[in-house]
Formats: C-alpha cells, structure tokens, sequence
C-alpha cells in the first residue's frame, strides 16, 4: 500500500509507509510476513531457512574455499586448467579439479 498507513497489505504482506528523501526520491519498503522468520529471537537465532531457497542454494553453490577466487578469475573469459593453476599456485590439482566437478554439477 504504497503512501497508506502500515499494516496489512494485499497477499499477506506488510506494508510500510513509502518514505521521501529530501531530493525528491520515494523509497518503498515492502516486508513480506515470512521476513518475521528471518529476525533473530530472543535466543539471538534465526530460523534455519530450508534446503530449496534460492539464497541458500547460490551460497551452496559458491560455498568453499577458492571457489568465489576461481570465479572472479573466469568471469573475464574462459581459462585452462593450466592457467588457473599458475594464478593459484597455492591451490592443489585436486581441489581445483573438485571445484570444476562442482561447478558442473
């Protein structure tokens, strides 16, 4: 409910009142009711989200060490496994071969 007051909005979502900047800019701020399972309790945890959601799987995908490094090495264009070896020369043949496994998978 953009401009309305706060609350509950169309499909179960919470609403909040769109905001104004001083340069003349309107921000919405839209919290969906499954965001409530996100914010941490009074023991200080969240609720473990579940193995299909799609920010649990990106971070899945690029979970492990080197894996975010190799990536940032091939978005410029593809490189040989010879290649990749002399950037990293820290990186052993069997951990990069796992990375390529996973990121084939």
């Amino acid at each position: 409910m953009v401009g309305g007051p706060a609350g509950q909005g169309r499909t179960g979502m919470m609403c909040h009142v769109a905001s104004e900047q001083s340069d003349g800019i309107r921000h919405q701020t839209e919290t969906h009711v499954w965001d409530a399972e996100l914010v941490p309790g009074q023991s200080g945890r969240t609720h473990r989200p579940e193995a299909g959601c799609p920010v649990e799987v990106a971070l899945a995908a690029v979970s492990g060490r080197w894996t975010t490094l190799l990536l940032r090495e091939l978005m410029g264009g593809p490189r040989s496994f010879t290649e990749l070896r002399s950037l990293f020369p820290e990186l052993s043949p069997k951990v990069l071969t796992d990375r390529f496994r996973m990121s084939s998978a």
